[in-house]
């Protein structure tokens, strides 16, 4: 018959009553009905004396009538009374209440063996060590120290056993497991309801569950998404403690020392990201599962609550990666993160998104997995805040805050400042399984510059804003772009790479060198005056431009425009640009050159042809060689004489072709010159075209019609037609109403009038009938030039004819 025995003893802490109920293998006395066990009381140890062996043993250990602690197994050895190996030992133990925040129900152990030391209330279980908690944790171990109390003399010279100190350690391999995640490592130290551990070294594991990232620039739908699994190694000692928890949410810290190397996969795109640092600590959280419940493997969900890695942090994964000396995640329960990244060698590079567009109106350099890199560091403190996912699904956005030395670059392009903010979102093309990032919006401030190959801007601001296309640079001392030979000066200055436009406002200042943007000089026609050519600056209160590839092919200008060249000045209400045509407004444009002008309310210039078109004349001023004086009978001086200026002005447009060196008007016009000795000249006609040598100024012909009337001096000429030959120095009249000639009071009219050898020959021809002379008793008057052939000198009805 099987024999047993239980046994009540003072095992561990006096006064506790101890009884010991145990069947004997071999020895010990025995009953006449047989069959039944023998049943002995003892105190204070624990088999009686002379038993050895036993079968069936059961330790249980009371307290103030709460039972702490039950050893159960097969078949048992004692070494006397302090001493006992239990085979296939099963101990059971209920944590004090209070000692450690949310302590487990029961903590049950099984080995092969258990050596119970009574006197050092100790046991050390050997050969397929388990010990389960009632929340689901398992620890696996070759061998394992179990330390149930220790003794201790009180103040008043008691022993006493401080059964807090439960715990459990081994020098050997050990794995734990709690739900899906499991840490194994060398050497172990930690209470006996695994709240608190330690490993010693050589540490490696995974969690699976905690759907936290490493930063908070890692994609948002991974916090909504299945729980995905992260390895890790560490050197070590990695140790797990409790902290302050509530009855609905259970919180613990785990550190990692000794070099710390976790790769993370993706739950949804199976995409890896690994962290490397010298240490680690995690704050985590798991719900409390409910009461009783103690089934292995279903242990709730533990989740990050903060993640700091200290120490030549590196963070990669195929769409960011940050290099610090610190970095700290919070992770909140509303599902928002926010990273703080510290140290003087900390970077953040974004990849495979659109990038940021620094380059300001010029599209940037692409490679094949979309933009170049974004390079990000600062001298103070990197935050990032990740937005918690909308109701909708929709991932929050990221923000990068940088403050004191900001630096970012992307390929060539550079962006310096005080203070940086960056908004980046997750997109997803149709039927991705992975987001990528596109920066969404950007805020600079203090001392900002861009600079990147050909171009450079400074600015007290920049703003970039994705979805208007538009980069906002503003500074109240005037932002400054540089492109080359052109450089842009405005306290306001907006680059629109969507729309591939430029708006600058409030004290624009726009210079460059070449490219045709300003007038060229419509009075010069010196070969150093062609359009796109020399040094020129433009002022104006607001300019909005067409760009492309970063050039300028359109704009407007307006608001007390101003343009300056190496040879002219222009000044304008409004001046339009559209390809190689220049359209300017004003009351009145002025356009100068030396001591030419242009002065009229609308002029179209075509750089490209050389050629423009002034309406609403005011007035020209003109300097060339070969004066109108030499029209009426003045000497005019050879062809090398100094320049002298002629003043234009008329109702209708005036043309100007540089290339071909004409220069023509029409609708009332009046020229008026002063040669050598400064006498006045001046010639009214319907239309007037003048034609220079463009290298020269030399005036080679003029060519006047309707009503034309030439004074110069006291010599007087009127017709319908004027030409003349400067080479020959030939003035020709001819008229329907028959050409006039005066000189002081004498007046000669005939049907044509030629001054040849200026002025020292006149002849006057009748082709038809024979011309008249007459000497008028009055002067020549100022008759508009509609009247001039009724009579310009006497403003008579019909032209008087003198009788033969």
């Amino acid at each position: 018959m099987r024999r047993f025995a239980t046994i009540f003893l003072l095992a561990f802490l006096p006064p506790t009553v101890v009884m010991t109920l145990f069947a004997l293998r071999s020895t010990g006395p025995s009953v006449a009905d047989g069959g039944h066990p023998v049943i002995s009381t003892a105190t204070g140890g624990l088999p009686p004396r002379g038993v050895t062996e036993a079968r069936g043993v059961g330790i249980l250990v009371y307290e103030g009538g709460r039972l702490l602690t039950e050893i159960r197994g097969g078949e048992a050895n004692f070494q006397g009374r302090e001493r006992g190996v239990i085979q296939d030992a099963r101990i059971v133990a209920w944590p004090e209440p209070g000692m450690h925040a949310q302590q487990p129900a029961m903590v049950e152990v099984t080995a092969d063996e258990a050596e119970v030391d009574r006197e050092g209330h100790q046991a050390v279980a050997r050969g397929n060590v388990r010990v389960t908690t009632s929340d689901g944790d398992r620890l696996i171990a070759d061998e394992l120290k179990i330390t149930l109390g220790r003794a201790y003399v009180d103040a008043a010279g008691e022993k006493k056993v401080d059964r807090s100190q439960r715990e459990i350690e081994t020098a050997g391999p050990v794995t734990l497991e709690r739900g899906e995640s499991r840490i194994r490592g060398i050497g172990f130290h930690g209470n006996l309801g695994l709240r608190k551990f330690r490993f010693d070294k050589d540490v490696e594991g995974s969690f699976f569950g905690p759907r936290g990232v490493f930063l908070a620039e890692g994609p948002a739908e991974e916090t909504a998404g299945p729980p995905e699994d992260l390895e890790f190694r560490a050197g070590g000692p990695v140790v797990f403690e409790p902290r302050e928890s509530t009855p609905e949410i259970s919180r613990s810290r785990l550190s990692m020392g000794g070099g710390v190397w976790i790769r993370r996969i993706d739950a949804k795109t199976e995409r890896p990201a690994t962290l490397t640092c010298r240490d680690l600590l995690i704050d985590l959280t798991r719900p409390t599962p409910p009461a009783g419940s103690h089934p292995p493997g279903t242990a709730a969900k533990t989740e990050f609550e903060r993640f700091t890695a200290t120490g030549d942090v590196d963070i990669r994964d195929a769409e960011f990666s940050t290099t610090a000396d610190a970095v700290t995640t919070d992770f909140r329960p509303d599902g928002s993160l926010s990273s703080l990244i510290k140290g003087p060698t900390k970077k953040i590079v974004l990849r495979g998104g659109a990038g940021l567009p620094l380059a300001g109106g010029r599209k940037p350099p692409e490679t094949a997995g979309g933009g170049e890199p974004v390079e990000i560091t600062a001298v103070d403190d990197i935050r990032i805040e990740r937005a918690a996912t909308a109701a909708d699904g929709t991932p929050g956005n990221l923000t990068f805050a940088l403050s004191r030395w900001v630096w970012v670059r992307q390929g060539a392009a550079e962006l310096t400042a005080d203070r940086l903010d960056l908004t980046v979102a997750q997109t997803k093309a149709p039927g991705a399984t992975a987001a990528s990032y596109a920066p969404r919006t950007l805020h600079a401030a203090g001392n900002v510059a861009l600079r990147q190959e050909g171009r450079s801007a400074r600015a007290e601001t920049l703003v970039w804003n994705a979805e208007a296309g538009e980069i906002t640079l503003a500074d109240p001392a005037g932002a400054e772009v540089e492109d080359g030979a052109t450089r842009l000066r405005a306290r306001t200055i907006v680059f629109n790479d969507a729309a591939g436009t430029l708006h600058a406002l409030d004290a624009v200042r726009l210079q460059g060198e070449g490219g045709g943007f300003a007038p060229a000089s419509l009075l010069s026609t010196s070969d150093t005056a062609s359009p796109g050519s020399g040094a020129w600056t433009m002022t104006c209160h607001a300019l909005t431009a067409a760009l492309k590839d970063g050039e300028i092919t359109e704009a407007r200008a307006e608001g007390d425009v101003s343009v300056v060249t190496d040879d002219s000045a222009t000044e304008a209400d409004l001046i339009v640009l559209a390809g190689t045509r220049v359209h300017l407004t004003g009351a009145p444009v002025r356009i100068t050159s030396g001591q030419d002008l242009a002065a009229a309310d609308d002029v179209v210039i075509d750089t490209d042809r050389g050629t423009a078109c002034l309406r609403a004349v005011r007035e020209i001023r003109i300097r060339i060689k070969g004066g109108i004086e030499g029209m009426v009978g003045l000497p005019s001086g050879p062809a090398t004489e100094t320049e002298r200026p002629l003043l234009l002005t008329c109702r209708g447009p005036v043309y100007v072709d540089q290339t071909r060196g004409t220069f023509s008007g029409r609708d009332g016009v009046t020229l008026r010159a002063v040669d050598g000795q400064g006498r006045l000249s001046r010639l009214d006609a319907e239309r007037l075209s003048l034609r220079l040598d463009p290298a020269t100024r030399q005036l080679s012909s003029a060519l006047a019609t309707g009503r034309v009337l030439l004074r110069s001096g006291d010599l007087r000429a009127a017709g319908d037609r004027l030409t003349y030959d400067v080479a020959t120095r030939t003035a020709h009249f001819t008229g329907r109403g028959h050409p006039i000639f005066a000189q002081g009071a004498q007046t000669m009219r005939c049907e044509e009038l030629v001054i040849a050898d200026g002025g020292q020959t006149i002849k006057f021809l009748a082709r038809r009938s024979k011309g008249s002379i007459s000497f008028p008793d009055r002067t020549p008057s100022d008759a508009r030039p509609e009247d001039l052939m009724k009579d310009p000198f006497h403003g008579t009805d019909s032209p008087r004819k003198d009788k033969r």
